[in-house]
């Protein structure tokens, strides 16, 4: 059975619509992101290359040109036709802009009457240079195929024709996009019909937005003016940097989920011997403190990416009323005006569930820093208290200890001074001595003073004793009584 001829289509136009985020919030008001040169270099160095386009190859801009605040960083747009021996000549433009906060590439490639297959496509993208993932871009890339269908091959079915050329498109790509499973909705401006297509990627760098745009009205082409043109650019930014913080969003929620895990874990195996150890109470408060200032991080950002989608959607509608002016009778743009529900009952509703949810995790942290916190001045006290009656036990056994020690060395200074009166005509005498008649002067000495020295030492315990049993009749009066019901 012979295959069927391959769809054809004459005078394709394919346009890259590029957006990088130039400004860095985290770095401060204006401040330009590390990366911010990023999506220019990769066109110079892959676009450029793979394309064998010498006026893009060559393309740079001066740091001068990046810090603009104007819309144009170049003077003018560069125009190049690529001539090619074997193949139709392509032509094309290239413009480099800055639109508020974020950098915009608009590279434009086409062919003057040619018709090509639509499995030819790859051409205007080889080995995938064009893609987000080549480019590094942060907010995303969408592409634009306009085409004029060969009736007698599409005949009414626009549809499959439109995906062959998104099969063709990303022919370059590893891992083959089947355009059915991306396949978002048919809308219809200017009289001819347009096919979304959208593998709703997370990672802005893995995103495919294709638009392919198949002229059914001459007249479509002649209302392709620089006003719908920059209005559509315009539309698309708004698009993608709603899309980037609804992404975003959904990596803090992620991170407060966790970080309440953690805690909820760390209660979880609080037990009351825990509670005693003073420093692992202080462990546990500063790790309570440090998740504590994550989880607000979390909080502030999905609040940040909740007002960056409602300023970009407002934006995005000013977009589509003014294109929406432009139509013509009988247009239904669709998928322009269905992208405003998905914002509305979507990514505004799932922020504001999330930031709802974590908002009542908020109060958790809160209350177990309060608690910890409270454990540890409990244990303080305490510690105090015990460090305080301890020093004054020691200060007893200290006095006690100094006593004795000076009663030896007062008993000692006695020995020695007493000594002098054992003399040799005197002798120093026991008692059952036959020769002792009376008692030695030497033991008068030594037991007088030990009889003054005990005298000494049990007036100072009578004093501490006293003090002790005056100081616990006082702490009895201060410790209030309790009644019984």
């Amino acid at each position: 059975m012979n295959e069927p001829p391959p769809r054809q289509i004459k005078n394709p136009i394919f346009s890259l619509y590029a957006f990088h985020l130039r400004n860095d919030a985290d770095k401060g008001w204006q401040k330009a992101a590390e990366n911010a040169p990023l999506m220019w270099e990769n066109l110079r160095d892959k676009a450029g290359t793979g394309l064998g386009i010498p006026e893009l190859e060559k393309f740079q801009l001066t740091t001068e040109n990046l810090d603009l605040t104007q819309e144009n960083l170049l003077s003018q747009k560069l125009s190049f036709p690529k001539p090619s021996p074997d193949k139709p000549e392509l032509h094309g433009s290239f413009a480099a802009k800055r639109i508020q906060d974020a950098y915009s590439a608009n590279l434009t490639l086409y062919y003057k009457d040619t018709t090509i297959p639509a499995s030819e496509l790859h051409q205007f993208n080889p080995h995938n240079c064009l893609s987000g993932e080549s480019l590094g871009v942060s907010l995303g890339v969408t592409w634009l195929l306009y085409a004029v269908p060969l009736v007698d091959d599409v005949g009414d079915n626009y549809r499959q024709l439109a995906d062959a050329c998104v099969a063709g498109l990303t022919d370059g790509k590893k891992e083959k996009i089947n355009p059915a499973d991306i396949y978002v909705s048919e809308s219809q401006l200017f009289g001819s019909p347009m096919y979304e297509y959208d593998n709703r990627a997370k990672d802005t760098t893995q995103g495919y937005h294709i638009i392919i745009w198949l002229q059914r009205q001459p007249a479509t082409f002649d209302l392709l003016t620089d006003k719908f043109d920059f209005y559509l650019e315009n539309l698309l930014l708004y698009r993608h940097k709603i899309l980037f913080p609804y992404f975003r969003a959904q990596k803090w929620y992620a991170r407060g989920q966790v970080l309440a895990g953690e805690l909820d874990k760390e209660l979880a195996n609080f037990s009351p011997q825990s509670g005693k150890d003073l420093d692992k109470l202080k462990e546990s408060l500063a790790a309570a403190v440090h998740n504590g200032f994550e989880y607000n991080k979390c909080l502030r950002y999905l609040q940040e990416c909740a007002n960056t989608v409602k300023i970009n959607r407002y934006n995005y509608q000013l977009a589509v009323t003014a294109i929406s002016q432009m139509q013509v009778e009988g247009d239904n743009p669709q998928w322009l005006t269905s992208f405003l529900d998905l914002c509305d009952n979507k990514y505004l509703g799932q922020i504001q569930g999330d930031l709802n949810y974590l908002l009542a995790g908020q109060n958790l942290f809160q209350n177990a820093i309060d608690t910890i916190r409270g454990m540890v001045e409990i244990v303080q006290v305490e510690a105090e208290k015990n460090g305080q009656t301890a020093e004054k036990e020691r200060d007893t056994e200290l006095n006690i200890t100094i006593a004795t020690v000076g009663g030896a060395i007062g008993l000692g200074g006695i020995v020695a001074t007493s000594y002098a009166l054992i003399k040799p005509e005197d002798p120093l005498l026991m008692p059952w001595h036959q020769g002792a008649t009376t008692i030695h002067p030497f033991a008068k000495s030594v037991l007088s003073s030990l009889a003054a020295s005990a005298l000494v030492v049990l007036v100072v315990l009578a004093v501490l004793w006293l003090r002790k049993k005056i100081k616990n009749i006082r702490d009895n009066k201060n410790t209030p009584n309790t009644k019984k019901d």
